[in-house]
C-alpha cells in the first residue's frame, strides 16, 4: 500500500519518504496563512499602538488591539481601525491639531502600507501566489461574498491552487501558472 497518497513508501536502500496527502497540503497552507496574517496583524497593532501612545492618545492600547483584529478584514478593517479613535482624538482638549492629524494619518499609512504592499508580497512568497493575484482575489471574493469573502479570499485561492496542481488537465496547469507567477 505504498502507492497511496500520504503513506510512507520504501525506495532503494531502506530510505523512507513521505508524500503529503491533498488534505495535509491544504491544512499546511491554511496554517501558514494564519501564521503570516497573525504576524502581520501584530506588526500593525504594535506600530499603531506605539504611534498613538507616543502622541498621548487615550486608550491607545485598546485601539492597537482593535487594529490587530481589524487587520484580518482587508481594506474595510483598516478604514474602521483608523477612524475608530477619531472621536477620542477630536474631543481631547489637550490634543493639538498637528498631533490629532498625525494620530489619524500615521495609522492610516501603516494600514495601507501593510495591506497593499507588504501583505501581498509576504503572502505571495509564503503561499506561492503572485502578489497581484492576492490583490485581485481579495477584490473578486469581495464582489461575490462581501466582507466575509475578503476574509477568506487568500486562503481559498491558496487551496484552489493546491487542488488545481493535483488535477491532471491542461487548463489546470495554465491556471496554476497564472496563480503562482
Amino acid at each position: 500500500r505504498g502507492d497511496e497518497i500520504g503513506s510512507a513508501s520504501r525506495r532503494g536502500h531502506g530510505d523512507v519518504t513521505y508524500t503529503q496527502s491533498l488534505g495535509e497540503k491544504i491544512d499546511s497552507q491554511v496554517r501558514r496563512y494564519i501564521v503570516l496574517k497573525s504576524a502581520l496583524s501584530a506588526l500593525v497593532a504594535l506600530s499603531v499602538g506605539l504611534t498613538l501612545g507616543a502622541l498621548d492618545v487615550d486608550l491607545a492600547f485598546l485601539f492597537a488591539l482593535f487594529s490587530f483584529f481589524a487587520n484580518f478584514v482587508p481594506n474595510v478593517g483598516a478604514v474602521v481601525a483608523t477612524l475608530l479613535p477619531l472621536p477620542v482624538i477630536c474631543l481631547d482638549p489637550t490634543m493639538s491639531w498637528a498631533g490629532g492629524s498625525l494620530a489619524i494619518l500615521v495609522p492610516l499609512v501603516i494600514h495601507m502600507l501593510v495591506g497593499n504592499v507588504i501583505e501581498p508580497k509576504v503572502f505571495g512568497m509564503g503561499l506561492a501566489l503572485h502578489p497581484v493575484v492576492v490583490l485581485f482575489t481579495i477584490l473578486l471574493w469581495a464582489l461575490m461574498w462581501g466582507i466575509s469573502g475578503m476574509i477568506v479570499s487568500v486562503p481559498l485561492t491558496a487551496v484552489l491552487r493546491i487542488v488545481l496542481k493535483e488535477v491532471d488537465h491542461p487548463y489546470s496547469i495554465v491556471i496554476v501558472d497564472i496563480l503562482e507567477e
